[in-house]
């Protein structure tokens, strides 16, 4: 877009590029303002605020996102018409799909360029494309997320030369802070991935000490033969016992059991045929 010294635009002409360059900053500033942390939030959410926000301040009849998959396709991932971005609606559409390379949206997902068909009907590279798609203008930019592609973000409008120089420079401002921002939103959400997985180890680590702190607490009452409570566990109930007999009045009585001439067992068959006579009785 060519512009003008002041004294020779004209007034209409003057309140065009007025209303557009505040649009435009609109559409920058409730970018920025876009909130990518909220809790269980998906890249399609974030995405479809994105182009809410340039449907609102921008007139165009529908933009679209098609993100690329790992076996090198395009796919409708979101996408948003001036009527549903006016009343706040989304409405689900069936997901079109193009092979990179295919198309202008292939195109632009090939070469990493921006393209612009100002009127589709005569447009080549429409060649293999449905021409119910290919009507009006369309303008696909190519969006990078954490140095690769992301997809491609899909622009048009019924009529023929419909987009200016200025929704072009605004698209390359825009594309390159929806990459900014999902990029942001694949970091944090690394992060959080990185920290569930932290804070869950770190879990099962305080539960593997309490279990084996609670194993060794036991053990360490307990005869290691018989497994019977030894005089630690002893030391430690009749303590208690006394104290809530002497609160309550009620007698306390202490049973002491011996084994007479355990001694020559031991001394006669030996310590192992003693040790089992002790864990039979």
């Amino acid at each position: 877009m060519e512009f003008k010294d002041v004294g020779e635009v004209d007034m209409p002409d003057f309140q065009n590029i007025l209303v557009d360059l505040l649009n435009s900053l609109s559409v920058v500033r409730s970018l920025s303002e876009i909130e990518n942390h909220q809790p269980n939030s998906s890249e399609k959410e974030l995405v479809l605020k994105a182009l809410n926000i340039l449907m609102s301040n921008q007139d165009m009849e529908r933009c679209s996102f098609f993100i690329k998959t790992t076996d090198d396709y395009l796919v409708n991932l979101t996408g948003l018409s001036a009527g549903e971005a006016s009343n706040g609606k989304h409405e689900a559409h069936k997901p079109l799909t193009f092979k990179i390379g295919e198309g202008i949206i292939g195109l632009a997902a090939q070469l990493g360029e921006l393209q612009n068909s100002p009127d589709c009907r005569n447009d080549e590279r429409f060649a293999s494309v449905d021409k119910a798609f290919a009507l009006g203008s369309i303008i696909s930019v190519p969006v990078m997320a954490l140095g690769e592609l992301f997809g491609v973000l899909n622009v048009s409008h019924p009529e023929a030369h419909y987009f200016s120089d200025w929704h072009i420079r605004l698209l390359e401002i825009y594309k390159n802070m929806l990459g900014q921002l999902i990029s942001n939103f694949r970091l944090l959400k690394k992060m959080e991935l990185r920290i569930a997985q932290k804070t869950e180890h770190l879990e099962n680590a305080l539960a593997e000490a309490s279990e084996l702190k609670r194993r060794y607490e036991s053990l360490s009452m307990r005869d290691s033969l018989t497994g019977l409570y030894n005089r630690r566990f002893f030391y430690a109930q009749v303590t208690q016992a006394v104290s809530k007999a002497g609160r309550s009045g009620d007698s306390l009585c202490i049973l002491l059991i011996d084994l007479d001439s355990f001694k020559a067992i031991n001394d006669k068959y030996g310590h192992s045929c003693g040790d089992q006579v002790l864990v039979d009785v």
